[in-house]
């Protein structure tokens, strides 16, 4: 350019004709005036931007050689200075481009450099894949992640070698394109939903099912799985699910489990899925199929029974079932299901909307269930009564006289079922000595618990190992123990209004059959308004008595059975005499039957609450019993009425043949304006009262009360004098005291207060 200039200077001094050419740096031709408009030609030996390579093409003279650096956008933006340069470098190599500015790039057919970053949605990059625009990329970026891809389309973009590191992606995809894909495609998947336009699938296999259940709107969808589909002729087949449903083949319905299958489980938890209603020609309700190894069985019985039988062999057509663990009964309908002779002890069985009071019953191979710790996990969910008919659930060995010692016991397992009333009879359920209660829906237990039974949990305490930490019952329970024998009872209840009712007299006896080792039930109401009743006596040779802990709520507490031991009386609201425990609510305490011993009383807390406790005889509840406490040491209930205010009522009479002890009630009343009546008289025996052994004790059975006798009664010699003294006295002919206690006043001989014996 400066040679260009000192020829202008000179221009007197050239010949005429004379050119020249400039080549020069963009700013300086740009910079140059006359002499670059004078020039021949003008030429850059630099690399300008954009704007400064429009300003050289402005020039008349420019030669139109150049190469740019730019930042992407000002290229793209004027693709005729960038279309006539001969090489191309991007100044902003870090700032993605989109796929229609990549594929500009390319198509200049010049060098572009350095490599580009392509950021755009999926369908312009699905578009675009297989173009230079994206094989010549750095790295590509998908910017819309959040729409859904097919598994095709997926597929395509995690097969670009240059794709972002992070990239995530989500799929909606027909069920057979999801099953056709690879594992590590769903796998890698933020979720995945179907686009099945259809929302009945009909029959998948288990690992379609695997899909559909993974799948964010699996809930539209309804399906069948079986890998193996059965029918009405043999099957043998083996696989990891079976499908057996009725087929209509020429208008008429038949089974597909029949005596002649073979069906072999195989793979984690094989299951048989069975719908079975009445055949239209030759209805057959008891097979003998082989099932060997199938873990699960789900079966749906419609207006007809179904009965299969296993032998401890295995033939076809004699049946054989080995390996079942669980039973699934759902939805039945006019439909009994019984198993019998299973070759394996079960471990799980469902009891699912049951509304007509069918039944269920399974028996299981002797051995199978012949230790001592077999546990067995039921669940029961909207079983309810059909008027008088009521779902029986029986389960135990095959010679019916063994079972599980345990059971746990879930009633209701959804939050919709809560406030549903499941009624069962599980006294088929033979040997259960624990039972573990937990779930969400009210529980009725229709019939008396078995005389094995001595504990019952429903808080998920120590008491039950097996079941310590599930969580606490919160429905409503109905259970009760009738008169039969059997153990001292523990009853924990859960959260609800419960019923809970016992009979049964704790009464047991030594190994040598010597001594009763029984110290009384323990019933516990825990939260909520309960009515509590224990009717059965205790009997011990030494505490004997009932504890009720009536919990939190308005509770309604009954004791009408005897306590009778060294040491005898019930217990309400505490374990050890001392600290209240539970009793918060307003209590309605009843307890009506005697205390018989050495020391002799009931005691109740009443705790916080208006409460009422009445200890005597109430002909109102029609029962047996006048509230007596009558001891030889010592007698007399003991009341603590807690706060609030409170009515305590005692009008059975305390008695004792210690003149020197005395005997009497012991009221505490607490806060509160209380109402405090006492009936009941304070006895005591004659001081001169003499003690004379019974001649015709047996001291192979349990002993009673010691016999009071008038002053002037004689001493029986003989056992028909003995037989007449006790008809004289109300007593029955076994009673058996170890001593006559001779001496007590006739008049303060009140019948009532004459112990009974200690039986069962």
């Amino acid at each position: 350019m400066e040679d260009a200039n000192i020829l202008l200077a000179t221009a007197d001094e050239l010949a005429p004709g004379v050119t020249w050419d400039i080549l020069d740096t963009a700013a300086d031709v740009l910079a140059g005036g006359v002499a670059v408009s004078g020039a021949a030609s003008v030429g850059i030996t630099d690399i300008v931007d954009v704007a400064t390579a429009s300003q050289l093409l402005a020039l008349g003279n420019f030669d139109g050689i150049y190469a740019i650096e730019d930042t992407s956008a000002n290229i793209v933006a004027d693709p005729g200075v960038a279309g006539g340069a001969t090489a191309i470098t991007l100044s902003d190599p870090d700032v993605p481009v989109s796929v229609a500015a990549a594929t500009f790039l390319q198509g200049l057919g010049i060098p572009v450099g350095p490599s580009y970053i392509v950021e755009d949605t999926s369908a312009n990059i699905l578009a675009a894949i297989g173009t230079p625009a994206i094989d010549n990329a750095a790295e590509v970026i998908v910017s819309n992640t959040d729409a859904p891809l097919s598994v095709a389309q997926a597929e395509a973009l995690l097969g670009l070698s240059n794709l972002d590191a992070g990239f995530t992606y989500i799929i909606a995809d027909t069920l057979d394109n999801l099953s056709a894909a690879p594992s590590t495609l769903l796998d890698g998947a933020v979720s995945y939903s179907l686009t099945n336009t259809n929302p009945d699938l009909g029959v998948i296999t288990e690992a379609e099912a695997v899909i559909v259940n993974g799948a964010t709107n699996a809930s539209d969808f309804n399906f069948l799985v079986a890998d193996v589909i059965l029918t009405p002729q043999a099957d043998i087949r083996s696989g990891n699910s079976f499908l057996s449903v009725a087929v209509v083949e020429g208008g008429s319905i038949f089974n597909t489990l029949n005596s002649n299958d073979r069906l072999t489980g195989t793979g984690e938890d094989p299951t048989l899925s069975l719908t079975w209603q009445e055949a239209t020609f030759g209805n057959i309700n008891t097979i003998f199929p082989v099932l060997d190894g199938i873990e699960t069985l789900v079966a749906t019985l419609i207006e007809n029974d179904l009965t299969l039988v296993s032998n401890d062999f295995d033939v076809v057509g004699q049946g054989f079932i080995t390996g079942l663990k669980n039973v699934a009964a759902s939805g039945t309908k006019g439909g009994d299901l019984e198993l019998i002779n299973l070759q394996t002890a079960l471990e799980t069985v469902s009891v699912t909307n049951y509304f007509f009071g069918d039944d269920v019953s399974f028996s299981i191979a002797d051995p199978e269930l012949a230790g001592d710790n077999d546990l067995l996990l039921l669940t029961v969910d909207q079983v309810t009564e059909d008027g008088p008919d009521v779902t029986s659930i029986k389960i135990s060995d095959f010679s019916g006289n063994g079972g599980y010692e345990t059971l746990g016991l879930t009633s209701g397992v959804t939050t919709s079922s809560k406030g549903n009333t499941n009624t069962v009879d599980i006294k088929g359920i033979v040997a259960v000595e624990s039972i573990g209660i937990t779930g969400i829906e009210n529980l009725t237990l229709s019939t008396s618990l078995i005389g094995s039974v001595v504990k019952v949990d429903a808080t998920g305490s120590a008491l039950i190992p097996e079941f310590e930490g599930r969580e606490v019952f919160t429905g409503d329970l109905k259970a009760f123990f009738d008169d039969r024998p059997g153990g001292d009872i523990t009853f924990l209840s859960g959260s609800g209004n419960d019923e809970i009712s016992i009979a049964r007299d704790a009464f047991t006896l030594s190994e040598d059959l010597k001594d009763v080792i029984s110290k009384g039930h323990i019933l516990d109401g825990g939260a909520g308004n309960d009515e509590l009743t224990i009717t059965g006596d205790a009997f011990s040779d030494t505490d004997a008595g009932h504890t009720v802990i009536g919990g939190e709520g308005n509770d309604s507490i009954l004791l009408t059975g005897v306590a009778e031991g060294p040491i005898a009386g019930h217990v309400v609201n505490s374990f050890d005499l001392i600290n209240e425990v539970g009793g918060a609510g307003d209590d309605d305490i009843n307890i009506s039957g005697d205390a018989i011993g050495d020391s002799a009383g009931h005691v109740v807390f009443g705790g916080a609450g208006e409460d009422d406790i009445f200890i005597g005889f109430d002909k109102t509840l029609a029962v047996s019993g006048n509230g007596a406490a009558l001891g030889v040491d010592l007698a007399g209930h003991v009341v603590f009425a807690g706060d609030d205010d409170d009515t305590v009522r005692i009008t059975g009479d305390s008695f004792t043949s210690d003149s020197a002890n005395g005997s009497g009630h012991s009221v505490e009343g607490g806060t509160g304006d209380d109402l405090i009546e006492i009936s009941g008289d304070a006895l005591t025996a004659d001081p001169d009262s003499e003690t004379i052994a019974n001649p015709f004790f047996d001291d192979s059975e349990p002993f009673d009360l010691d016999l009071f006798i008038a002053a002037d009664q004689p001493i029986p010699t003989t056992e028909e004098q003995y037989q007449v003294l006790l008809a004289q006295l109300g007593l029955p002919a076994d009673y058996n005291p170890r001593n006559f206690i001779r001496g007590l006043l006739p008049s303060l001989v009140p019948t009532p207060f004459v112990a009974v014996k200690a039986t069962t």
